[in-house]
C-alpha cells in the first residue's frame, strides 16, 4: 500500500528522531517518523539523560553544546507533559593528580568561552560535596548542567510531533529506499507500506550504517556498550551528579 506523500521521513525513534520530526512539524512539514520498536526502545531510552557540556571541546561541539542547554529550558515549557527537567548541576571528580591536572585545563578553556564552572578542592570541594571520600583530590563544578528524563523527552517529542500533525508509525521496519533515475531519493519502504518523500533522516543510531547502505552511503558509526545500573530508591550520598574526571581522558584518547 502507498501512503500520501510527506516533506520527510524521520528514521528512528531515539531523541534525535523524534526532536527532529517535532521540530520539523513546528516549521510546518508533513512528517513520518518510522520505528522498528516502540519510541525510545533503543539507546535513547537507557541512558542517563544528561545535559552536560563538559565533556565538549571549543569550538562547533561546544556551541551545539551550549543551545542545547537553552534548548532544554524551552521544551520543558513546550512539550506536553513533564519530562522531569532539572538544572542540578554536576561535577567532574579526580582522583589522582593526573586528572586534576586535566580538569585545570579544562575549566580554564571553557571559561574563556563564557561556560560557567570551577575547579574546586579542599574546604570548597567538600561544601559542595561534604561526603566524598577523604582520598579526592578535586572536582569540577558545572551549575548549569541539567538532566531529564530520556525515555520521557522521546515520548513528549513524539506526542508534541503527532500533536502537530506527524504520523508516528512503531513496530515498523524500514526495508529499502527507492531513488529516482536521478539518483535521488523517492520513497521509503516498509515492512508495513510505501511513503513517497524527497527526504529521508536518518537517525537510527547504532544502526544509522543499515539505513546508509540501502542508499549506497556509508555512515561511520560505530556502537559503543555503556552500561546503566537501576537500583531500588535510597537516600542521595552524592548532592549533585558526577562523573570520574577519568571518562573524559578515556573519551579523548579513543578520538585520538
Amino acid at each position: 500500500m502507498t501512503q500520501k506523500a510527506v516533506d520527510a521521513v524521520v528514521v528512528g525513534g531515539g531523541i534525535l528522531g523524534t526532536a527532529t520530526a517535532y521540530h520539523l512539524t513546528q516549521l510546518g512539514a508533513k512528517v513520518c517518523l518510522v520505528e522498528r520498536g516502540s519510541i525510545a526502545s533503543g539507546t535513547s531510552g537507557a541512558c542517563d539523560g544528561q545535559v552536560l557540556i563538559a565533556d565538549r571541546h571549543p569550538g562547533p561541539e561546544l556551541g551545539l553544546g551550549m543551545l542545547a542547554l537553552k534548548r532544554w529550558g524551552e521544551l520543558a515549557q513546550e512539550l506536553p507533559f513533564d519530562i522531569e527537567y532539572e538544572v542540578m548541576g554536576s561535577t567532574l571528580i579526580a582522583e589522582v593528580e593526573e586528572d586534576v591536572g586535566a580538569l585545570s585545563r579544562l575549566v580554564e578553556s571553557l571559561q574563556r568561552a563564557g561556560i560557567r564552572c570551577q575547579l574546586l578542592r579542599g574546604k570548597e570541594m567538600r561544601e559542595l560535596e561534604p561526603d566524598l571520600a577523604e582520598d579526592i583530590l578535586g572536582l569540577a563544578w558545572f551549575p548549569d548542567h541539567a538532566q531529564v528524563q530520556p525515555q520521557l523527552a522521546c515520548w513528549g517529542m513524539a506526542q508534541a510531533a503527532r500533536d502537530g500533525g506527524a504520523l508516528i508509525q512503531t513496530h515498523t521496519d524500514v526495508t529499502s529506499i527507492e531513488l529516482d533515475t536521478q539518483g535521488r531519493v523517492a520513497a521509503v519502504v516498509t515492512s508495513t507500506d510505501r511513503i513517497p518523500t524527497p527526504v529521508v533522516v536518518n537517525a537510527a543510531g547504532a544502526w544509522s550504517p543499515v539505513i546508509g547502505e540501502m542508499v549506497g552511503v556509508e555512515v561511520p558509526v560505530k556502537p559503543r556498550r555503556g552500561h546503566i545500573v537501576v537500583t531500588e530508591p535510597s537516600l542521595p550520598i552524592l548532592r549533585h551528579s558526577a562523573m570520574e574526571a577519568s571518562y573524559t581522558r578515556t573519551i579523548d584518547a579513543e578520538d585520538e
